[in-house]
């Protein structure tokens, strides 16, 4: 149940906004061109009540920096204000169907899942290689635009009690910015390994993935597919760029089972290396 949802959060923008995602290096990949006439009038309303809210100070501070700046700059600063608008109307339109979302019932819901998924399938079978791959740093992108200010408040803060605090922040929008980006980049791994492996990953190995990314059990017998499994919340932990690691005490499967896995995560950029009992520490 708990999959289940936060695939639809991750989908719900396709629903509502009635658009499909476009490849573009776009905030949620939907830009201000892929809303309509109605959708555009509802985000400057949102951006027309935020000014409303500041004070007049402020609006003559930003109205000098506007005039201040070349045509090319104002582009740029258009550019830039309404990719911010439609994240923000986007985000608004996500916690208004999750609670449309707990008001259903199972039979309601899957028709909606099964939707999304061939959305999502249709919009990744069109992307070249090339494409796909981009999607890893367009996600690196997403990350680090959403965690800068917290990294660089925690570089600023020199009181421990208050660097406490700012981590435990970082982490938990670490966490946030994963979970809004899990079913894209879930999708990117499914369709990379149907083109190197031939092995589209089944739905019930997708909610398997949601799991383990939550950091949670998730039992499968032999032959149900654990490995390519484990493959989507790897590269999903991976885009942070700290490393993502999987345990196995058999040495075997650790060389054979990596080698096997690494064209999915080579064709999306990342690389993949494997520990066994005999090397040495530097390796």
């Amino acid at each position: 149940m708990i999959a289940r949802k936060m695939l639809w959060v991750g989908f719900v923008a396709t629903l509502v906004c009635h658009v499909s995602f476009a490849a573009k290096p776009a905030i949620g990949n939907i830009t201000w061109e892929d809303l309509s006439d109605q959708q555009r009038q509802q985000v400057r309303e949102m951006m027309r009540e935020r000014w409303d809210d500041i004070s007049e100070e402020e609006r003559e501070r930003l109205s000098e920096q506007w005039d201040a700046l070349s045509d090319e700059e104002r582009q740029q600063r258009i550019k830039q204000w309404r990719a911010e608008a439609v994240e923000r109307w986007l985000k608004e339109r996500r916690e208004e169907m999750l609670e449309k979302w707990d008001e259903m019932s199972e039979d309601e819901r899957a028709p909606i899942l099964s939707k999304m998924r061939q959305q999502m399938r249709d919009q990744m079978e069109k992307l070249s290689d090339d494409e796909l791959r981009g999607r890893t740093d367009s996600f690196r992108e997403r990350i680090n635009r959403h965690l800068q200010p917290l990294r660089e408040q925690l570089e600023r803060t020199t009181d421990r009690e208050e660097r406490e605090e700012i981590k435990r922040r970082l982490y938990r929008e670490e966490q946030s910015i994963l979970d809004e980006l899990l079913p894209e980049a879930f999708a990117v791994v499914r369709e990379g390994s149907k083109r190197v492996l031939g092995m589209r990953p089944f739905d019930v190995q997708i909610m398997g993935a949601v799991v383990l990314h939550q950091g949670k059990v998730a039992e499968m017998k032999t032959g149900e597919g654990k490995t390519l499994t484990a493959t989507m919340p790897l590269y999903l932990n991976a885009l942070e760029g700290k490393g993502a690691h999987l345990v196995t005490t058999n040495d075997f499967l650790v060389r054979w089972q990596s080698q096997w896995m690494a064209p999915i995560f080579e064709l999306l950029g990342l690389t993949v290396g494997y520990i066994q009992h005999h090397m040495p520490p530097h390796e």
